[in-house]
């Protein structure tokens, strides 16, 4: 939710419209929903199969795929702290797998502090 909602306030949109159902309600959602293509794809890429097998016959879009590369264009460009859109996209790029991106992840100083920089006035 730090992410999207940083990501957001880059854009222009309100952390209020964020924090309610637009933002909370398509996070939970795409990240736990049995028909979210996102989900499935982190479900199979989480269980140890190759991302190219979990392509092989797909004919949908899984717009996590192409949003994370976009995604950490925007990072390195702005310089957002958006920790989880990197080692998706790391994972997606075949640069980490899944046990590592979690242990980077869990590695990370101040976790207790990531919406601090969301609600300074």
């Amino acid at each position: 939710l730090a992410e999207v909602m940083r990501y957001g306030a880059l854009r222009g949109g309100r952390p209020e419209t964020l924090s309610g159902v637009a933002g909370i309600g398509d996070l939970v959602l795409t990240a736990t929903g049995n028909l979210s293509r996102n989900y499935s794809l982190g479900l199979a890429l989480g269980g140890g199969q190759s991302l190219a097998d979990y392509l092989q016959g797909r004919r949908t879009v899984i717009e996590g795929m192409g949003n994370a590369g976009a995604v950490r264009k925007i990072v390195e460009r702005y310089g957002l702290d958006l920790p989880i859109c990197a080692v998706v996209d790391s994972v997606i790029q075949g640069k980490l797998n899944c046990p590592e991106a979690l242990d980077q992840l869990l590695s990370r100083p101040h976790p207790d502090s990531e919406f601090a920089d969301l609600f300074q006035s």
